[in-house]
């Protein structure tokens, strides 16, 4: 469903949820399972929480063992040291982004964190 622009840009969570949720409202699906890397599923519950979509978070990400990152290149945190996303080579990258970026979602209105259509499960 979600693209990138006419350019090839990178799509931003609130840009793939922007073109996401209307083709769910127009399914009449208001509630979604969420599977998202555990430090992203707060944002992105969020987001999509702003276009009044529910989300419910997945108890998969803490089955046994936990998710195989080693498999996909990334590190036990699930960071690739390679990715093209400067943001996403290491947790500690990450999390900075993070705390940038939730305060100018906030400021602009993109998420918020007064309501709760957000059901996370808790991760160690």
């Amino acid at each position: 469903v979600a693209t990138v622009d006419a350019d090839g840009n990178y799509l931003s969570t609130y840009g793939v949820a922007a073109q996401l949720t209307p083709v769910l409202h127009k399914e009449g699906i208001r509630t979604v399972v969420l599977v998202a890397h555990p430090d992203h599923a707060v944002r992105c519950g969020k987001v999509l929480q702003h276009f009044n979509v529910t989300t419910l978070g997945t108890e998969l990400l803490k089955a046994e063992g936990g998710v195989p990152w080693g498999r996909f290149g990334c590190d036990a945190h699930g960071y690739d040291a390679e990715s093209t996303q400067p943001w996403t080579r290491s947790r500690t990258s990450y999390l900075l982004h993070e705390m940038k970026s939730r305060p100018a979602m906030v400021m602009s209105r993109e998420i918020d964190f007064n309501n709760d259509h957000f059901h996370a499960p808790s991760f160690p």
